[in-house]
């Protein structure tokens, strides 16, 4: 009866430091995706800016090129296209740059939602394992009871 209630013991000191290593490797997970979400938005939001800043720029510029005289029209007509083009240009660089956050975003979610789910799976394993022990150790000492 001491060596089942012994190997009872033993084995929920086991399963409790599996437990606390999972928990710990859950912790770790759950701080990898707070940061790569924070590093995501810190990196949009920044492309945003510069990008903003361009397209300000962009119309600081066709705002001057408006205030010429009518001798340069041409010239204007000129200017106003070539930043047209570059704020289309512009515009779908933000827009891929934004696909290819949002499918990194996506991507490292995946992964670590997959790693939740693995640690998660070892927790109700680990849980199972205690369970099926004790019930064991619990037959075991009834017998020789």
């Amino acid at each position: 009866a001491t060596q089942a209630a012994v190997a009872v013991v033993t084995s929920n000191v086991a399963l409790g430091a599996d437990k606390s290593e999972l928990l710990a490797q859950h912790k770790s997970t759950q701080t990898a995706v707070a940061a790569a979400n924070a590093a995501l938005r810190t990196d949009i939001a920044t492309a945003r800016s510069d990008l903003l800043a361009e397209h300000n720029a962009t119309r600081a510029a066709v705002a001057d090129a408006k205030g010429f005289s009518a001798g340069v029209n041409a010239d204007i007509a000129t200017t106003k296209s070539d930043l047209l083009a570059q704020h289309i240009v512009t515009q779908a660089a933000v827009a891929a740059a934004n696909a290819e956050l949002s499918s990194d975003l996506a991507t490292t979610k995946s992964v670590l939602l997959a790693k939740h789910d693995t640690t998660q799976a070892a927790v109700v394993a680990g849980h199972i394992a205690l369970g099926e022990s004790l019930t064991t150790a619990n037959s075991v000492l009834l017998a020789q009871h």
